[in-house]
């Protein structure tokens, strides 16, 4: 792990090191988020996306296994990548979810 300097500001080195956590953390949680989004999909569009994007399945062979055409796959495919990707939009647009306690409307007394 990269120290500190004496003066108590961080090295270039340690600015980098913390910058590749938080990108580290911030990709764990859209990538937590993003399945459960796709589990929000109806089965054939969760089967196409969950075969292509995650367990990177050729299209082709997804098709054949799904007994559908490529362009009904590559449909799906797509529609299932807009409902993720403005699922995302929307979380993104509000911040991350409220920890502990506090929930979406509720507020913790001032002390």
């Amino acid at each position: 792990m990269p120290r500190l300097q004496g003066d108590g500001q961080g090295s270039p080195e340690f600015a980098a090191w913390v910058d590749g956590i938080e990108d580290e953390t911030i990709s764990r949680e859209l990538a937590r988020r993003a399945e459960g989004f796709i589990q929000e999909l109806p089965p054939a569009y969760r089967d196409v996306i969950w075969m292509v994007d995650v367990e990177e399945m050729k299209p082709a062979d997804v098709a054949e296994t799904l007994e559908i055409s490529l362009a009904a796959l590559k449909s799906r495919l797509h529609r299932a990548r807009l409902h993720v990707r403005e699922r995302l939009t929307e979380v993104a647009s509000v911040g991350p979810e409220p920890v502990g306690k506090e929930k979406a409307g509720e507020r913790s007394a001032a002390p």
